[in-house]
C-alpha cells in the first residue's frame, strides 16, 4: 500500500492512512463470530442500496425477489431473495437480529465434534475438558466461517422453498377456486389469496433458524425485547412465543 499512495499528495495520504489503520485495527480486533454476521449484513446492505437505484428496479425485481408463479419465476431467486430487503425497517430489524444472535450460533458451530477430539487424543479425557470449556487448539478453526455461511444459506433456502411450496400447493389453488366464481372475485378470501401469491424476499427465515439454533445450544441464555429492554426472558420461552404467534398467524391469515 505504501508504494501505491507514495505518489499521492500529502494532504490525501495522511487522512487515507489514518482511516486505513483505524479500519484495519477494527477488523483485526473483531472476533470471527461477529465478522461473519457483519459480512452478511454488509452484503444485505449492498442489495438494499441497489433497490434504491431506479434504473435497476426491474432487474432487482427479477433476480432478488422470488416469484412463486408468473414470468419472473426463477429457481435462483430462492437463494438471492434471502439477502434482499426493500424497506429500511425490514432490513434494520433483520440486521439487528442477526448481529445479536449470529455470534452465538457461530460459536456453537465452531465447537468440534467430540468423536473427532477423541480420535485425535486417543482418550475420553479430552471430551470432558472440552465440555469444561478447555477448548485448546480447536476453538475458532478456519472452517467455521464457511460452515456458518453454509448454515445461513441452507436455512434461507429451506425457508424460501417452504414458502414457495405453500403458495403453489395451497394458496394458489384457493385463489383460482375463488376466481372461478365471478360472484366471489371481490370477497375477502379472494383478496387474501391474491396477496398470498405475491413475491417474497428477506432473510427472516434464515435469521429465525439462527435464533432457534442459539436457543437450543444455549437454553439458559436470556434475551430482552426491544420494547421491554429491562425485562429478561429465557431465550427458549421467547422462541416458543414467537413460534406460537407465527403459527396462529398462519391459521388466521395474518400479514
Amino acid at each position: 500500500m505504501v508504494k501505491t499512495i507514495s505518489g499521492w499528495p500529502e494532504s490525501v495520504q495522511v487522512p487515507f492512512t489514518r482511516v486505513y489503520i483505524t479500519l484495519s485495527e477494527a477488523y483485526l480486533h473483531t472476533p470471527s463470530a461477529q465478522l461473519a454476521s457483519l459480512g452478511i449484513i454488509g452484503f444485505n446492505a449492498l442489495v438494499f442500496l441497489a433497490w434504491r437505484v431506479p434504473r435497476w428496479g426491474d432487474k432487482m425485481s427479477r433476480y432478488f425477489m422470488h416469484w412463486p408463479v408468473g414470468p419472473n419465476h426463477r429457481v435462483i431467486t430462492l437463494a438471492t431473495s434471502v439477502f434482499s430487503h426493500q424497506s429500511l425497517a425490514h432490513f434494520a430489524f433483520n440486521s439487528i437480529a442477526l448481529y445479536s444472535f449470529g455470534s452465538a450460533a457461530y460459536t456453537w458451530l465452531s465447537r468440534p465434534n467430540v468423536k473427532d477430539i477423541d480420535a485425535v487424543s486417543g482418550s475420553r479425557s479430552s471430551s470432558s475438558s472440552f465440555f469444561g470449556f478447555d477448548h485448546g487448539p480447536y476453538l475458532g478453526t478456519s472452517t467455521t466461517t464457511p460452515h456458518f455461511l453454509a448454515f445461513f444459506l441452507a436455512a434461507g433456502l429451506a425457508s424460501s422453498l417452504t414458502s414457495h411450496l405453500n403458495t403453489v400447493l395451497f394458496r394458489l389453488p384457493r385463489l383460482l377456486r375463488d376466481l372461478s366464481h365471478s360472484a366471489r372475485v371481490s370477497t375477502a378470501s379472494a383478496l387474501a389469496a391474491h396477496s398470498a401469491v405475491l413475491p417474497s424476499l428477506g432473510a427472516s427465515g434464515a435469521i429465525y433458524a439462527t435464533l432457534t439454533l442459539t436457543s437450543l445450544a444455549f437454553p439458559e441464555a436470556s434475551v430482552s425485547l426491544i420494547f421491554l429492554p429491562f425485562v429478561p426472558i429465557k431465550i427458549g420461552y421467547g422462541v416458543a412465543g414467537m413460534l406460537a404467534v407465527d403459527t396462529l398467524g398462519l391459521i388466521r391469515g395474518w400479514r
